[in-house]
């Protein structure tokens, strides 16, 4: 059986957002690099992000899910008392890329 998307409408505070899109070369790869970050991420245990919904500038996307991911995120978000979108921006904060490896030249 395949695991059917979830459609969720991500917030990203201005930060978190500015960090997505300079982790991305083109459009559409997006929701691949949040999907990879959801994936690899310790929901359970990444230092949760201050957001003041009612301030901060907020950019809304749609994003596809995968229903696992989105069943894990919806889990781990009511276990740790915050909503989804909070522990979202928490594990994009929190992701570091691994950095490219190249050799030296000649």
């Amino acid at each position: 059986m395949a695991d059917e998307p979830t459609v969720y409408k991500a917030r990203f505070g201005e930060d978190v957002d500015k960090k997505l899109r300079k982790l991305i070369w083109r459009r559409g790869e997006l929701l691949n690099l949040v999907i990879l970050i959801l994936q690899t991420m310790d929901l359970r245990h990444i230092p949760l992000v201050d957001i003041d919904w009612a301030t901060e500038k907020v950019l809304a996307t749609t994003v596809k899910l995968p229903a696992s991911i989105y069943k894990k995120l919806k889990a781990t978000a009511e276990e740790r008392g915050v909503s989804m979108n909070v522990l979202i921006n928490s594990a994009v904060s929190a992701y570091k890329p691994e950095k490219a490896k190249t050799s030296p030249k000649k």
